[in-house]
């Protein structure tokens, strides 16, 4: 499945995203046909359809099916909406027809074009043909438009539901023509549903494999229209996107939010459910069509319960952003505060150690909650780590797992002498693994002078060319570093940067990015538009518009949301 584009290939780069697209959900579908326990299309959710979300809630972003008019484009198209964005859209018709069909018609598209070129209609007209109507009447309106909706929803609670959607985008954009795209849709309905249905909605009982698992209605519809309102089965909550296989972002109206608490904290719904709701909700806070103040409530449904470590990564990635835009603001210690309290019970539940019967999702979970807790200043946390550390240097012993958290934690809350020690870890690796790990941890350091140390030694000639994207990677993470990491790029632009990356497209455009990526202040923005005013790129185009888009994006979130956050935690510190 994963090699269909040695089968068939695209006839031109406009449909890139037929080999890449599949061969990202193929790949999934492999490994979860192989190993079901693991959860794979969970952790797609999370990897490939958060990924490619974010990217396509850009004005800057593109088709997938994209008109590729010149060769500079070509290089630019290899991004997260080609690979994760068209795996989504695949995983989306999947979905829609029932795997059977898509089964057959997949097979009987291979048949029909094995060794030749294709195009995406070629792949519609064969699932076309086993589901028995124009499946690209409901594709073409995602594949060849940019951007996908947002389904607002409201009565989820009632007899009668209201669902409408809109072109999703980030705040401070303004969204050109208007599209609708046709959606196939699914929900899940708590049990004391009546299941009463009107036209198009169509319902079956289904059971949740979960903690708490119980019988819940599953709920199917395809939304055509601006808006449409019909029968619903009612009920104590409902949970548009069934699955999340649909591409979409979901909002409810406040009482649909406030139901989907216990359901959450019950574990009533899938972790990829759970997973979706996280995700949701601070993304419309970003987009200022939802509260950063109802983001931040939501999360605290997962705080005693939840124990997959994809729901986690979505509930990190949104406070990771909340911070990113608060980090300078006088309230800033009490949100820290609030992450610890929220970290506590899964750090008390996981602790350091490792055991014997943890899955691998277990072991990534309690890095990602030690990584939380170190962050957002947990002082004994870190001086355990400092201490493993220590330990690690004199005797090499340390669980692979938490190699990574105990690396960050050393250089980014030691000295001098932790960042020394761990360039030597770096110089001794065995293994390109430790070695990366090592690499990255130096970029955590908070002090300037080591930064810079970071900087030279990245354009020393010890470090892969390659490898140093990592290094520009790490230093946009770390908020003491991306001033000094810009004026570097400035200054040496010429004789470090395009010395090391002209000729090679990709990797230039991501050095034009990745410097830029840690603001979120308009000046920023502007400064960084100037520069490759002057320093044209044209390689780098789409990934320059989208970076500036998303700074002046973060920028536009903090006008609007400042002082109810302040708010927030103000009253939050007096309880």
């Amino acid at each position: 499945m994963c090699c269909t584009h040695t089968v068939v290939t695209m006839e031109w780069w406009s449909d890139l995203w037929l080999n890449e697209g599949f061969a990202t959900w193929a790949g999934t579908l492999a490994v979860d046909h192989v190993f079901p326990d693991w959860d794979t299309w969970t952790q797609f959710s999370q990897d490939d359809g958060s990924y490619a979300l974010s990217t396509d809630a850009l004005l800057s972003s593109h088709p997938i099916q994209v008109n590729i008019t010149d060769p500079a484009m070509i290089d630019q198209v290899f991004d997260a909406l080609s690979y994760s964005k068209g795996a989504c859209m695949i995983r989306m018709l999947e979905s829609h027809v029932g795997p059977d069909v898509f089964r057959l018609g997949l097979r009987n598209y291979l048949e029909k074009h094995q060794y030749n070129n294709t195009v995406t209609s070629d792949l519609w007209a064969a699932i076309s043909s086993t589901a028995g109507y124009n499946v690209a009447d409901i594709m073409d309106t995602w594949c060849k438009h940019v951007g996908f909706p947002v389904i607002n929803v409201t009565g989820t609670t009632t007899d009668q539901v209201t669902i409408s959607q809109a072109r999703f985008v980030n705040v401070g954009s303004e969204i050109g023509e208007p599209h609708l795209w046709k959606v196939p849709l699914s929900a899940l309905c708590s049990q004391d549903a009546t299941g009463r249905m009107g036209q198009p909605l169509s319902a079956q009982s289904v059971f949740t494999d979960t903690p708490g698992g119980s019988w819940i209605w599953k709920v199917k519809l395809t939304l055509n229209t601006e808006s449409t309102t019909t029968a619903a089965p009612g009920g104590s909550w409902m949970k548009l996107n069934a699955g999340q296989t649909s591409f979409v972002r979901v909002n409810y109206d406040a009482a649909g939010w406030s139901a989907l608490i216990d359901p959450i904290k019950n574990m009533k719904l899938p972790a990829v459910d759970r997973l979706g709701i996280a995700n949701d909700v601070f993304a419309l806070a970003a987009a200022g069509l939802g509260s950063t103040t109802t983001a931040l409530e939501m999360a605290q449904a997962f705080k005693h319960g939840e124990r997959d470590y994809s729901v986690w990564s979505a509930v990190a990635g949104g406070l990771g952003k909340i911070s990113a835009i608060v980090e300078s603001s006088a309230f800033y210690p009490q949100f820290e505060q609030y992450c610890n309290d929220l970290y506590t019970p899964l750090f008390n539940h996981l602790g350091w150690e490792p055991k014997e019967t943890d899955s691998h999702t277990t072991s990534m979970l309690r890095a990602l909650c030690l990584s939380a807790v170190t962050k957002y200043g947990a002082k004994e946390v870190v001086a355990e780590a400092l201490k493993r550390f220590a330990t690690y240097v004199d005797t090499k012993e340390l669980a692979p797992d938490l190699r990574t958290v105990v690396f960050n934690c050393a250089v980014e809350f030691g000295t001098v002498v932790q960042f020394d020690q761990m360039l030597r870890i770096w110089e001794e690796a065995d293994t390109p693994e430790l070695k990366m790990k090592a690499l990255r941890a130096m970029g955590k350091t908070r002090d300037p002078v080591l930064i810079e140390r970071y900087l030279d030694f990245a354009f020393s000639g010890q470090v892969r060319s390659n490898n140093v994207l990592y290094v520009f990677v790490t230093l946009a993470g770390n908020v003491y570093a991306p001033e000094q990491m810009w004026q570097f790029v400035q200054k040496h632009w010429e004789d470090k940067i395009l010395d090391m990356y002209k000729g090679s497209h990709a990797m230039l455009a991501y050095m034009v990015a990745l410097p830029l990526r840690g603001f979120s202040t308009r000046d920023k923005a502007d400064e960084g538009e100037a520069f490759f005013k002057t320093h044209e790129v044209p390689e780098a185009s789409m990934k320059l518009q989208q970076v500036l888009e998303t700074i002046r994006s973060k920028a536009s979130w903090l006008e609007r949301d400042e002082e109810e956050l302040k708010n927030f935690f103000t009253t939050a510190q007096s309880n």
